[in-house]
């Protein structure tokens, strides 16, 4: 069931997505042309909504998850590349409870599932960020 309260969230939901730095993700991690990537780090956003970064645990999204639970602090390191069958694969393995991937435009259920990673792509099909929720 889509909520209609999720339509006007979902720009709210994009600021909590993880950023690109280096930092502690595995080195060596595959990248779609089979090159190991260099490591990176998810990022929590500085402003969630309807939350401060008091109220969560350090160093999780907006609703308190930790990137390390859904393998979104694997996951950053393909952000930047389009989303392939390969990267697909690569990204099942980092997912507890398996990998969503939304397109810019697509409505996206307001359940949250601590271990799925969440993969938002653009119109063109290539990775902006990865999340947990």
């Amino acid at each position: 069931m889509i909520r209609p309260g999720l339509l006007l969230a979902l720009p709210l939901l994009a600021a909590c997505s993880a950023v690109e730095e280096p930092g502690d993700a595995p080195a060596g991690t595959p990248s779609p042309s089979g090159t190991p990537v260099a490591a990176a780090t998810w990022t929590p956003p500085e402003q969630c909504p309807d939350a401060s970064a008091t109220d969560r645990p350090s160093g999780s999204n907006c609703f308190g998850l930790m990137p390390q639970g859904c393998g979104a602090n694997r996951a950053v390191a393909y952000v930047g590349q389009p989303m392939t069958a390969r990267i697909a694969a690569v990204l099942k393995g980092f997912a507890a409870q398996g990998v969503r991937v939304i397109g810019p435009d697509e409505a996206v259920d307001a359940d949250v599932v601590a271990g799925r990673l969440n993969v938002m792509t653009d119109p063109d099909g290539t990775i902006t960020s990865v999340d947990c929720f």
